[in-house]
């Protein structure tokens, strides 16, 4: 497997669930405009696996973004 790219960054929340769902959006916003088709997410959270399934569990002001 070959690492494609990494990143981190400071969003300024104190809610871990946004802070969680903020990266996946951001790693599938940045595959999306690089036009790339494969993804390899991981992540530990459930919510936020079950927020990509059921979109109502998505804080509004997430939804917005």
């Amino acid at each position: 497997m070959t690492v494609m790219g990494c990143f981190s960054l400071n969003l300024s929340v104190s809610i871990v669930l946004h802070a969680e769902l903020n990266g996946a959006m951001l790693a599938i916003e940045t595959v999306f405009q690089r036009g790339w088709n494969r993804l390899w997410l991981e992540n530990d959270s459930l919510l936020v696996i079950q927020a990509f399934r059921n979109p109502d569990l998505v804080p509004w002001k997430l939804t917005k973004r």
